[in-house]
Order: structure tokens, then sequence, then C-alpha cells
């Protein structure tokens, strides 16, 4: 049996997984002044909100962003009933 490529090994992702490719797959659209990346945590249940920013933004953007963000990623845990374990952390970063 010839070995395959490392692309086409088979790997079944967590849910939590799926959850961080599904918010990511649409954060990219709404503030391209703020990067946005959703990433799974080791722990199984932790979603981090890792926002990076230019320096100067104004604060009340970046707020309003994260408050977005986030509630966003609450209303789609809720929709999949996931809400009850799903924890959203915040680490934002200037460049």
């Amino acid at each position: 049996m010839s070995e395959r490529a490392p692309g086409f090994e088979e790997y079944a992702p967590s849910r939590l997984e799926w959850f961080a490719v599904l918010l990511n797959s649409f954060m990219q659209f709404i503030n391209p002044q703020i990067e946005t990346v959703f990433i799974p945590e080791n722990d199984g249940k932790t979603i981090m909100l890792y926002m990076r920013y230019e320096k100067g933004i104004n604060a009340q953007v970046l707020e309003k962003h994260t408050e977005k963000a986030k509630k966003f990623a609450q209303d789609m845990a809720k929709r999949s009933g996931w809400d009850s374990w799903i924890e959203i952390n915040v680490n934002q970063e200037h460049y």
C-alpha cells in the first residue's frame, strides 16, 4: 500500500475546530481594519477571539468590533446548541 501525501491523511476535526472554521469564514468580511481570527484552545471548550489592529485605530471602533465579533460567536454557538459549554476569550494586540 502506498503512503498518502500529508494533505490526504484522514482527520476528524473536533466540534470546536469546526466552530472556529465556521466563525472565521464569516468574520473576514466584517472589518478589514482589524484582523480577526477565532482559534480553538487546547481545553476543548474555549475559542480565542484574537484581534490584531493598527496602533492608531479608534478605541470606539475597536470596542464595537470586539462586541460584534463576540456576540456573533455567541449567537452561532447558541444556534448549534453549544452555548452551554463554549467559552469565548479575547486577545487584542496592535502592530
